[in-house]
């Protein structure tokens, strides 16, 4: 059972397909050496500190059940103090931070203000500036206040070299799973390796927004997927992967297809309850893949990505009761 990475057959470990720290826990054993494994974990560490928000409001949890918190600006009392930085916990639990700012006045002096969780904190903060010879003045907060938590997620991240490496981990790791890792060795799909470890130039993963590719299916933000067809008629091969619903990637997975016959491959999954899924699918793999290597589909546009993506999110956000505004793209 070779690493489908570098083919070799000593210090093997568990591989993920979808990352764990993403919600995944479908695993090819013994799928990949423990060096390739830890580099794989260090751009899916990277990817998940960049969903970091994301990953909260969508409740997915790592391998320990652990939902991130996020972390976010509260203003006290409309605009009177703020913005303060606070983290929002799993259960909704809503963590301030002691916050100190310098304001520059019209007159080009200087103050300092400060915000402080308890009254020891304050105290310490008073002490210190009178120690420098500072005047100080103690301002009691508001009896009556609103505390408006808000946090931000964008889409810079999807566009990384990060998150291609990791998706095209993803298909070959799907193909390990669904064939066995000698499969996944096979030479015809060392391209798709190269994606994996390569530099950065070589990586050919693409994102893409398609409506047909989008209304194939009802889609939440908690699900991943991973489409696959190699054809015995072309000769090569291509995978769809989509992380959170809507987030999609496109590459050719196999240059030199030599089997007589073609294969379809896919895999549906719940982040959420971590188990892989059965959707209705209005399209068969071949016929996805034909769909998105089509002049329809719009490859490298935050836009058309924001605009595939965000009605999936915000259904969800609707029907949680979360608030949630959208932030004009830039492309």
């Amino acid at each position: 059972m070779p690493c489908i990475f570098c083919r070799k057959n000593d210090d093997l470990t568990d591989e993920h397909v979808f990352p764990a720290v993403l919600g995944g826990n479908l695993v090819v054993k013994a799928g990949s050496c423990t060096a390739h494994n830890l580099e794989c974990g260090k751009y899916e560490q990277g990817f998940a500190t960049e969903t970091r928000v994301l990953r909260h409001i969508l409740d997915v949890s790592d391998r320990y059940g652990v939902t991130p918190s996020a972390p976010a600006e509260v203003t006290v009392g409309g605009d009177s103090v703020g913005p303060l930085p606070a983290q929002i916990k799993a259960g909704g639990e809503l963590v301030l931070h002691d916050y100190v700012a310098n304001i520059q006045l019209t007159n080009d002096k200087t103050v300092r203000e400060g915000f402080f969780v308890s009254e020891e904190a304050a105290q310490r903060f008073i002490e210190r500036a009178r120690a420098r010879g500072e005047r100080t003045t103690e301002i009691q907060p508001p009896k009556d206040y609103l505390i408006l938590p808000t946090s931000t997620q964008t889409l810079g991240f999807v566009f990384s070299v990060e998150a291609r490496r990791m998706v095209a981990k993803i298909a070959l790791a799907t193909i390990a799973y669904r064939y066995g890792t000698q499969y996944a060795c096979e030479p015809q799909f060392d391209t798709l390796r190269r994606f994996v470890f390569g530099p950065p130039e070589s990586i050919l993963v693409a994102v893409f927004a398609n409506k047909d590719f989008e209304n194939s299916q009802i889609r939440t933000p908690q699900q991943h997927s991973v489409v696959g067809y190699l054809s015995a008629e072309m000769k090569k091969g291509w995978a769809l992967v989509t992380l959170f619903g809507g987030i999609s990637y496109v590459m050719q997975i196999a240059e030199n297809f030599q089997e007589s016959a073609s294969r379809n491959f896919s895999i549906y999954y719940d982040a959420a309850s971590k188990t892989e899924i059965q959707p209705i699918v209005l399209y068969s793999e071949r016929a996805l893949v034909d769909r998105v290597l089509s002049q329809k589909t719009k490859l490298e546009s935050s836009s058309a990505l924001d605009e595939q993506w965000f009605p999936i999110v915000a259904r969800y956000c609707v029907a949680k009761g979360v608030e949630m505004s959208r932030i004009a793209s830039q492309q």
